[in-house]
This record gives C-alpha cells, sequence and structure tokens, in this order.
C-alpha cells in the first residue's frame, strides 16, 4: 500500500504519523511474503551513514531494504525491511538511535535502531527523495526531493517547519556544527530565522569545518574550494582529481578533508595547505560517498562498484570490505528438474547455486558477451545456454549467436553450437523427453536442434519468441508474424495461429491451453489451442509481463513483470492468489521449484526465493 499525502508550503504543518500494523497486509487482492533473499547484501553505492555513537554504518540495498553493518568487523547487524520502492537516502540521527531513509516514491520513514521497528513514515515528497539530514542536536530533520523540494521537520512531533523550492542531495546539505547555518546547495540560510544569508554559484557536495571558520565545496569540476563563512571569501582551491567530486568530509578535529570523486578515488587533503596526503584507489567505480568514523581513523567509503570500503587514515590502507554477494541484476535463472540447483545469468558467467542456502557450487565461463537464456534438460544432465558468439563493443548488435550445452556434474561445455543462428539466440527450450532444444533468434529464425549431435531437424524464418513445449512433447509454440503458431514438433507445421504477440507462454498441464504474456500490453491470456478461442484475460499487472510459470501441481501459474511484481493465479478460474511485493526494478525470469513449494525470481533487484506453499 503506498500512501501518499502531499503538504504545501507552510509553518509547522504536522505531522509525520505513526505507522499502522496494518500496512502491509495486501495489495490488489494479494497477500504480502517476506522473502528469503540470497543477495542479501547487493547494495545501492549511492548512500551511506555512519551512526558515531553505536559505530554501525546504514546503506540502502535490493527490495527496499537497508541493511545495518557493524563498522569495526563490518559483520550484519540488522536488515530493515518496509519500503516498497529503491532506498534512495539514509541519514542517522546525532545519537544513533533513528535512522531516517527515503524511497524513490517520496516516503520516508524513521527506525528506532535498537530493534529496527518503525516509528513514523509519511509521504514526504512527490518524487524520489535525494537527501536526508538531521541537524547537530538532532532537533531537526532536512529531506530533499527530486522535485526541486526541501523540507525541514521538527523532530519532536514529526512536524513540517519550513519549505525551500529548490533541488539538493545529502552532498550538497550541511549543518554548521553550531547548528546555526544550513547549506542547502548555492544557498545558505540562518536557521534562526530560516533567512538566505548568502548565494554561491552552483554547488554540487559541501561540508562544514568542525569549527565553522570554513566550508569546502565543490561544483561540477575536479577541484575543491575552501571560502572562509565570515566573509564568504575564496581562501584556497584543491586541485587533484581528474573528474567531479561527488562528496566532501572534515575529519572531527578538522585537520583533514576527504573527497569522493568519479575518478573512482578517495584524497585524503591537508585543508590549510591544500596538500594531498594520500590517495585510495581500489574502487573499480565513481566513489560516491566518503565519511570519517567517530575518532577519525578510519574512513569509511562506497562506490557504484556497490562496495563498502574500510580505508586506514594514517596511511590510506584498506582494512576491510563489504561487497554484495551478487552485485548488480541478474535477468535470467532456470532451476533443474530435481529442485536441488539454479543456474542464474550474470553477463558473461553462469552461476550455479544450491537451491536449499543460495550458496554459490560453481561458475561456468566460456561465453564472450552476456548470457541471455537458460535451460537445463529434462534428464538432469545438461544445462544449455544462449549468447552472442563474439565479444560485442558499446552498440554494437550481434553478428551471430550460438548455444552452448554444459555438462551440469562437472561443469565443463559439452558442445558449442555457433555456426546455426545468424543473430543473437533470445529464446531456447528443450522438448520434454530431452532429445530436442528449440531456439529462436533476432533475425526470425526458429530451429529444432537435435541435442545428441547437435544437427537441424528443421527451421523456420519469421519467427520469434516465445518457444514453448506441450507437455507431451508433440507441440510447439513460436512467435511468428501473424501471433503465435502451435506446430506439430515432427515437421514444424502449423495446427493453429493464436491472434496474440506476447513474449511469454506456458502450456497448461492438460497441454489443452495456451497462456500468453507481455508483447504489446500488460494482460495474461487463456487461449484454447484447438479452437484458437480466447477463454481468460488477467488484467491486473500494471506493465509489461516478461515471464510465465506453471506449478508442478498445474494448478497454478506465476507470473513477473516489469510492474516489480510476481502474482500468483489460480489456472482454474484465473482468480489472483496474491502478489509477491519487495522488487524495486523489473522481474525478468520466473520459474516454481519442483516441490511446487517455492517461486525463484530474477530481475534488476537480483534472485530470490519465496516461500509460497500457503498460496493454495
Amino acid at each position: 500500500m503506498r500512501w501518499r499525502v502531499w503538504f504545501g508550503v507552510g509553518l509547522m504543518i504536522c505531522a509525520l504519523g505513526s505507522v499502522d500494523s496494518s500496512a502491509r497486509e495486501s495489495v490488489q487482492g494479494g497477500v504480502w511474503l517476506e522473502h528469503a533473499v540470497w543477495v542479501k547484501t547487493y547494495l545501492n553505492g549511492r548512500s551511506l551513514a555512519y551512526a558515531p555513537g553505536s559505530k554501525l554504518i546504514a546503506t540502502p540495498g535490493g527490495f527496499g531494504q537497508i541493511f545495518l553493518y557493524n563498522a569495526l568487523d563490518g559483520t550484519l547487524v540488522r536488515v530493515l525491511r518496509g519500503h516498497e520502492g529503491k532506498v534512495t537516502a539514509v541519514a542517522f540521527s546525532p545519537d544513533g538511535t533513528k535512522l531516517a531513509s527515503g524511497d524513490e516514491f517520496g516516503m520516508i520513514r524513521i527506525w528506532n535502531v535498537a530493534d529496527g521497528t518503525v516509528s513514523h513514515e509519511r509521504g514526504a515528497h512527490e518524487a524520489k527523495v535525494t537527501g536526508l539530514l538531521f541537524s547537530p542536536d538532532g532537533s531537526l530533520l532536512v529531506s530533499a526531493g527530486d522535485e526541486y523540494k526541501v523540507k525541514v521537520w521538527g523532530t519532536e512531533g514529526w512536524c513540517l517547519v519550513r519549505q525551500f523550492e529548490r533541488y539538493a542531495t545529502t552532498a550538497s546539505m550541511a549543518f554548521s556544527a553550531d547548528g546555526k547555518l544550513l547549506a542547502l546547495g548555492d544557498t545558505i540560510v540562518q536557521v534562526f530565522d530560516w533567512r538566505a544569508v548568502r548565494k554561491l554559484e552552483y554547488v554540487s557536495s559541501l561540508a562544514f569545518s568542525p569549527d565553522g571558520q570554513f566550508l569546502a565545496l565543490t561544483s561540477y569540476y575536479e577541484n575543491i574550494v575552501i571560502v572562509r563563512v565570515s566573509d564568504w571569501q575564496t581562501v584556497r582551491i584543491l586541485q587533484g582529481h581528474a573528474d567531479d567530486i561527488n562528496y566532501l568530509s572534515f575529519s572531527h578535529d578538522g585537520k583533514l578533508l576527504a573527497s569522493a570523486s568519479r575518478d573512482k578515488t578517495i584524497a585524503l587533503w591537508d585543508p590549510v595547505t591544500g596538500r594531498v596526503l594520500r590517495t585510495m584507489t581500489r574502487h573499480n567505480a565513481p566513489v560516491n560517498v566518503v565519511l570519517f568514523s567517530d575518532d577519525d581513523r578510519q574512513l569509511i567509503s562506497i562506490g557504484d562498484d556497490r562496495a563498502v570500503r574500510f580505508w586506514r587514515t594514517a596511511d590510506g590502507i584498506q582494512m576491510r570490505e563489504i561487497r554484495g554477494d551478487w552485485p548488480g541484476p541478474t535477468y535470467k535463472i532456470a532451476v533443474s528438474p530435481w529442485g536441488s540447483l539454479v543456474a542464474a545469468a550474470k553477463d558473461t558467467e553462469i552461476h550455479i547455486l544450491n537451491l536449499a542456502d543460495g550458496q554459490l557450487v560453481r561458475t561456468l565461463t566460456g561465453h564472450r558477451a552476456s548470457v541471455i537464456d537458460l535451460e537445463f534438460s529434462p534428464d538432469r544432465k545438461i544445462l544449455a545456454s544462449s549468447s552472442c558468439a563474439v565479444e560485442l563493443l558499446p552498440d554494437q548488435s550481434c553478428p551471430e549467436g550460438e548455444i552452448r550445452l554444459w555438462d551440469i556434474s562437472r561443469g565443463q561445455p559439452i558442445a558449442v553450437w555457433d555456426k546455426g543462428h545468424g543473430e543473437l539466440v533470445m529464446d531456447i527450450a528443450f522438448s520434454p523427453d530431452g532429445q530436442f532444444l528449440a531456439a529462436v533468434d533476432t533475425d526470425g529464425n526458429a530451429v529444432l536442434w537435435k541435442v545428441a549431435d547437435g544437427t537441424e531437424t528443421w527451421r523456420l524464418s519469421d519467427s520469434g519468441m516465445p518457444v514453448a513445449f506441450s507437455p507431451d512433447g508433440q507441440l510447439l509454440a513460436l512467435g511468428s508474424e501473424d501471433g503465435i503458431a502451435v506446430r506439430r514438433v515432427t515437421d514444424g507445421e502449423a495446427i493453429i495461429t493464436l491472434r496474440d504477440y506476447g513474449v511469454s507462454a506456458v502450456f497448461s498441464s492438460d497441454g489443452r491451453m495456451l497462456i500468453t504474456g507481455g508483447g504489446y500490453d500488460n494482460r495474461i491470456r487463456f487461449w484454447d489451442i484447438t479452437t484458437g478461442e480466447l477463454l481468460r484475460t488477467l488484467t491486473w499487472h500494471t506493465d509489461s509481463v516478461f515471464e510465465l510459470g506453471i506449478s508442478p501441481d498445474g494448478k497454478r501459474l506465476v507470473s513477473g513483470s516489469a510492474d516489480r511484481t510476481i502474482k500468483l493465479w489460480r489456472i482454474e478460474d484465473g482468480s489472483l492468489i496474491g502478489s509477491l511485493l519487495g522488487y524495486t526494478g523489473w522481474v525478468t525470469s520466473i520459474a516454481f521449484s519442483p516441490d511446487d513449494k517455492f517461486v525463484i525470481s530474477a530481475g534488476e533487484d537480483g534472485v530470490a526465493l519465496w516461500n509460497v506453499d500457503a498460496l493454495r
């Protein structure tokens, strides 16, 4: 349930209300399920917060989660769950007892750090929350939104104290140490009466020195400007980065200044002399945040490589790091017929995971371009994968597709078919008896391959997704220019063409219906393959349906969509059983476990396991 309550400009408009405990019960008749996320440390490299008193760090993760880590040893302390959208900003209160978080829908939550409960929440902004900042005494919380509004909240009753019409981020907001001044990008305001006392040129990041005498700031340039607060004169310019600077932090004693840059480095400066003391270079992507520990002995950083890194201030040596187990999206999975393994495509690699605990069993390497599709053979011996046969340059289309067959037990390739498809192979499927593999490419070719020797049984042109075998292996559904053609496997002849252009399809367990999804709208359709009659249309999804799956008992359908939900349906009447919530991006691949108890999904947030045994 997404609450969006908008508030106009005003003084002391209450309130950031207490959370209703029933808020997560249902969505469109569905049921909220807590999910076991294998990618428990899928980090959002854009935000990081440090609580000096409790020595905790907080960073957003996938599925709308926030991870709390022990800053001393990097161990995971707690996972905070509840945001429906991607968490975009986090900030600890000065005493470390509260954590504020904002998401892509403009929601702000206030968490009790001790037990992970939510004390307050509200729809604070009309767009993504871009920044959060507590005042030094904890009496105010400043929030910035992507709709070019900055709001100041009183934390005593969570009332709106002030609103400004401007854009800001966490990096470009800062209180002076005494709390008397608030910097909001290019404007310095006096907190006493909220009057602007200074306008600056556009500022992308800034930080007050602990004694309040200086302000360090950057624009979209590689230089840092040190400004004297008393007269706002520039006293020093620090040069050394090779790209834009994303974040600035002073040490607590004011003797050091740290900067995080798009050039993938962190620089430690003497702000008095302007000299670079040392440069840290272990990040392999732009660095977005850098913070000092409360004793100034460590620096803590996070970047687009989704790694939290801990550095020793004295010599710049990296002491430890926290990395996501699965950094980045996973768009395609396949579940083994016996149910113990999951294959997941990760760029050019295939990761074989243990279904019981999500642990990595084996990594298959050999593809030269991103893996597009995966499929286990019914006899449990082979994994098929498709990709481009050559390494692709940016914006280059695939000149030749390939299919690889892997020995599952040894993790070694059995065969590589790289001459049968002129372009990228998009969809593959094994026949129920494992003798054939059907594949379609982006050039419109559909090929039925004989698995034993890699020969072609037949080839068709003007074909496309989806590819789906009937349960008895006698029929094959393939996309065509006129719709989805249901063909005989023996010779490829069409027995009927359904006026549907979906990109995903599954046969019902009795083989009488073809269920389709995706294509030109957000609907799921049930077709009688004998008469071509449209039997039923399901309309709950609000964006494209990427994949469908049938439960082993044939009674349930699962769908994954660009609307960031997974939905369970009853095959018998098409009724919605429930919606599985938590993804903050597209859900692109979906499957039931062979024991019918779990749904495994993949998408922009990674891979997840959902217990759906009780949803029948």
